[in-house]
């Protein structure tokens, strides 16, 4: 399936937001869209196959694509979690030994225990940490494959209606009760995942051509997020549930205005273009590369102050904190570049070594 920029740009708002969040540049406005946006995008792209492919497939078929789908989706988000995470994991008590971590040593027997934890997705190491959202995503998807599977048995309509309803429910129940593992997390992001399915499904988007009325949506939106910010609401905060999902809503309404007015302009669109292909490996090593910059400013300046965080911490000159923002999105994608161009020299170590995760050009 060809890629759509739209798409590309839309991940590229959201994970240049992430790395921003994690610079301690705007907190209070990032934080409260940026998953809900890359759940959102899963979704349309999800809508998007559905509405190519509308026949519903019965019996045999439908268990043979779902089982087909499941094995897409553990190729594509359970094995480069458990391969990042198992790679950060073997240099834990070197970076202990050297201060960069602020945890203890792994013993023999701690080590195959986070191994077990990273095999069964129950955690990761702190340099893998942004790859929690990996996760939720792959919760998400499973759900939404046995709801796809289930289709079968139902009208569209009543499809469509029931997953609304689901989403909602379960909306609520995230937001009100615990559950073990990062699945309360999960459940209040699936609504975002059933938002852009419906979006792209029934292409609500082309329904908003008057320039009067996308203006007044993103106004709107746009005070939304001014109060939220005003108030430190961010999409997790189960304290205020309503408001977090009305502020998140409101945060992707404006990506999406955003990515309109990008598209008019080749400089932004090529940048935010490639800031999406390449969001994987941002999200993957952007840590790392944080931390590569503090061990250097401590070899520059003898400052060990910062030097076991993982982020730069927001008492930083604003200066400081961008460079590593930049540096935090620009070295990902360097590196996919040379592991693109070596896996034409050796393709085959390349492949094993890293998939398609870090090239994604190869799709």
């Amino acid at each position: 399936m060809k890629r759509r920029i739209e798409f590309d740009i839309l991940r590229g708002i959201g994970i240049i937001a992430v790395v921003l969040g994690h610079c301690s540049i705007g907190n209070n406005v990032v934080y409260m869209f940026h998953i809900p946006l890359f759940i959102f995008v899963s979704g349309m792209l999800a809508g998007r196959c559905d509405k190519q492919n509308k026949a519903i497939t019965q019996g045999a078929d439908a268990t043979a694509e779902f089982w087909r789908n499941l094995r897409k989706r553990t190729a594509r988000l359970y094995v480069p979690f458990v391969m990042f995470q198992l790679f950060f994991l073997m240099f834990h008590n070197l970076l202990v030994k050297y201060h960069l971590y602020s945890s203890e040593t792994l013993s023999w027997c701690g080590f195959f225990k986070n191994v077990l934890r990273i095999l069964t997705m129950g955690g990761g190491e702190s340099l893998g940490g942004a790859l929690w959202f990996l996760i939720c995503l792959f919760e998400i998807s499973v759900l939404w494959e046995v709801l796809r599977f289930l289709r079968q048995y139902v009208s569209d309509s009543f499809f469509q209606a029931g997953i609304a309803v689901f989403s909602i429910l379960l909306y609520c129940v995230g937001a009100n009760f615990y559950f073990p593992r990062s699945l309360n997390i999960s459940f209040t992001l699936f609504i975002y995942y059933v938002m852009g399915w419906f979006c792209t499904y029934h292409s609500i988007g082309k329904r908003f051509r008057k320039r009067e009325l996308r203006w007044s949506i993103f106004l709107a939106a746009s005070v939304l997020l001014f109060l939220g910010a005003e108030k430190g609401i961010s999409y997790n905060d189960m304290k205020n549930p309503n408001a977090a999902l009305a502020v998140a809503t409101a945060g992707i309404v404006c990506a999406v205005m955003l990515t309109k007015k990008i598209r008019r302009s080749s400089f932004f669109t090529k940048i935010f273009r490639v800031c999406g292909v390449y969001s994987f490996s941002i999200m993957a090593l952007h840590f790392a590369i944080f931390k590569a910059i503090t061990a250097g400013g401590y070899f520059l300046r003898h400052d060990a102050s910062s030097l076991a965080e993982l982020c730069p911490p927001a008492t930083l000159d604003w200066k400081i904190r961008i460079l590593y923002a930049v540096c935090g999105v620009a070295f990902p994608i360097a590196l996919s570049y040379c592991f693109f161009y070596a896996g034409r020299f050796f393709p085959g170590v390349m492949r094993c070594l890293t998939g398609q995760w870090l090239c994604p050009q190869k799709r």
